[in-house]
């Protein structure tokens, strides 16, 4: 918490007292936080990765002194004010989607002995509901950030790539980095779709596995990540633990993080850490995972 809220501060510096780099100046991204990052996407998604944190402290401890609720309020209120400046789509809805995630878990965990098969049935069809009606109305909920219905030119891009690359190599892909290395082919990207910058990966993290590695390879991944969730849902339903309610949290960060932008074999290594993290700790047991989070 401190090395984050630490880092925040930095971030914060960084703007005020480096604008021209703390900011992007480009034509199509200008005025755009980018704080100690390259892009804004990286800020808008970390920082809402960070805010969930200080959240999930304000919800749960309860042991939290006045001072402590109010430091954690406070880096709540920057780390979010950093999502929206990023001014980055994917930030604001990854920030939207981890509060409610979020706030819906506590609510759980406060009312989970009074609720019955009937509640969780109508969870499950408030939420497809809400989900059709977002799928089916994309054009007015990105309108209301800014953005097209085919996701900032996203969607002909995963076409392109699908029917014109990856169909050629299908089973095994292209090789680790193997296309998107290549800056002809990042520019051949870019001149096809008519994007302001070259083009340096498909923004989507299970996109570019398919690329790079093939049906095998996302099939491979795709077990371990939905084994991986299926362990951390029964740990959940045993123990009630807000250890493995945060590790889900984090689960569903690298999900969604991922469907419009390249956190998985692209840009880093800090999602692929994490999910290496929450997989040790789902297979130690409970006196193990204590001593570790301690």
């Amino acid at each position: 918490m401190t090395g984050i809220a630490a880092f925040c501060v930095l971030a914060s510096l960084y703007l005020v007292f480096f604008t021209n780099y703390g900011i992007m100046q480009n034509k199509f991204f200008v005025g755009s936080w980018l704080g100690l990052f390259w892009h804004r996407n990286h800020t808008g998604s970390l920082m809402a990765f960070f805010n969930m944190i200080f959240l999930v402290r304000l919800l749960i401890d309860g042991g939290l002194s006045f001072n402590g609720k109010v430091a954690c309020g406070i880096f709540y209120l920057l780390t979010a004010l950093h999502v929206f400046g990023s001014r980055s789509a994917t930030g604001i809805l990854i920030y939207i989607f981890l509060n409610m995630a979020s706030i819906t878990l506590y609510i759980w965990t406060k009312w989970r002995e009074k609720l019955t098969p009937k509640h969780y049935y109508s969870f499950v069809l408030i939420v497809a509901a809400g989900f059709t009606v977002f799928v089916t109305n994309l054009g007015f909920f990105f309108g209301l950030l800014g953005r097209t219905a085919n996701m900032t030119g996203r969607t002909p891009l995963w076409e392109d790539l699908f029917f014109n690359f990856y169909l050629k190599k299908p089973f095994l892909g292209y090789g680790y980095g193997a296309l998107w290395m290549q800056e002809s082919f990042r520019v051949l990207m870019q001149t096809r779709h008519g994007w302001f910058y070259p083009v340096y990966f498909a923004d989507n993290g299970f996109f570019d596995i398919l690329l790079n590695l093939g049906i095998v390879g996302l099939v491979l991944f795709m077990i371990m990540l939905l084994t991986t969730i299926f362990r951390n849902v029964q740990k959940i339903r045993l123990s009630h633990s807000w250890k493995y309610i945060f590790t889900f949290l984090v689960l569903f960060y690298i999900i969604i993080s991922n469907l419009t932008y390249s956190f998985l074999l692209e840009v880093d290594h800090f999602v692929w850490m994490w999910l290496i993290v929450v997989v040790f700790l789902l297979q130690m047991q409970e006196s193990e995972v204590s001593q570790v989070v301690a």
